[in-house]
C-alpha cells in the first residue's frame, strides 16, 4: 500500500514543495492515486492523491484501501477487456 510508482522522467520534473510531500510515503501497487483515478488522470492530479495519502495515511486507512483493492479484484469491471485495447483477429479476418 503506497503512492503511484514514477518514472526517473517524472521523478525529475517536480519542482514544487507539494509534489515532493508524496515522498513521505512508501511507494506501493495499491494506494488512493490507482484506486480512484482513471489511468490517464493528469500527472498533478496524481501528484496532488498522493501527496494527500502520504500526509493522511495510516494503519487504518491502509487496510482499508487493502480491502477496497481486493474488493474491486472481484467486479466484472476487473476482468473485462479494456476498451483501449483492440480485439484479436484471426487471419481469416474474424475477430475473435
Amino acid at each position: 500500500i503506497g503512492v503511484s510508482a514514477l518514472t526517473p522522467e517524472q521523478d525529475d520534473s517536480r519542482k514544487e514543495e507539494w509534489e515532493r510531500v508524496r515522498d513521505e510515503a512508501p511507494v506501493g501497487l495499491l494506494g488512493p492515486t490507482q484506486l480512484t483515478l482513471p489511468v490517464n488522470a493528469p500527472m498533478e492530479e496524481r501528484l496532488l492523491t498522493d501527496a494527500w495519502y502520504a500526509r493522511q495515511r495510516s494503519p487504518a486507512a491502509d487496510i482499508r484501501l487493502l480491502l477496497a483493492g481486493l474488493a474491486k479484484l472481484f467486479t466484472t469491471r476487473a476482468w473485462r477487456a479494456s476498451p483501449t485495447v483492440a480485439p484479436y483477429v484471426k487471419t481469416n479476418g474474424d475477430v475473435g
